[in-house]
């Protein structure tokens, strides 16, 4: 069994700024770079797996199955929110909802910077509550709900 070492390098600053350097990497990659976001995460996880299995001595299987894990539980709800967030954007553009709901911020003020600051607000407090995952299940029912009511209309049973 593999105990993890919070101090492998005998100093806790210098493992501290090794635990850290995938993060540096990242935003390096990001800014320096100008590396797309997917491979410079990508690139980033390989070189998180590398420190973790050199440097703190984790076995590689807990390492991969480790990465395995973490890229899992990343991408299925990020995942489900960008495709809910595409298909809500469809829905209101098709059904002409979006011209009221940009008449709506719109009409709230005509400075962009405010406008701005009124749709990162709500679409942060959104995001904040689609990550509880009953939230996630309520609101893909509905729209399942919402499927199935528009497929029985288009069929003249409602």
């Amino acid at each position: 069994m593999w105990l993890q070492q919070y101090d492998p390098l005998g100093n806790e600053l210098l493992s501290a700024l090794v635990a850290a350097l995938p993060i540096a990497l990242f935003l390096l990659f990001l800014t320096v770079c100008k590396m797309k976001a997917v491979y410079a995460a990508a690139l980033t996880l390989a070189v998180s797996c590398v420190i973790a299995i050199s440097v703190f001595d984790m076995p590689a299987l807990q390492a991969i199955a480790a990465m395995g894990n973490g890229v899992a539980n990343a991408l299925w709800p990020i995942g489900f929110i960008v495709i809910m967030a595409v298909w809500l954007y469809k829905i209101a553009v098709e059904s002409g909802k979006f011209d009221v709901i940009r008449g709506s911020i719109a009409s709230i003020s005509y400075d962009h910077r405010l406008q701005l600051l009124l749709i990162g607000s709500v679409l942060t407090l959104f995001l904040k509550e689609l990550l509880d995952s009953e939230c996630l299940l309520r609101l893909a029912l509905h729209f399942l709900s919402l499927l199935a009511l528009n497929r029985l209309k288009q069929q003249d049973f409602v």
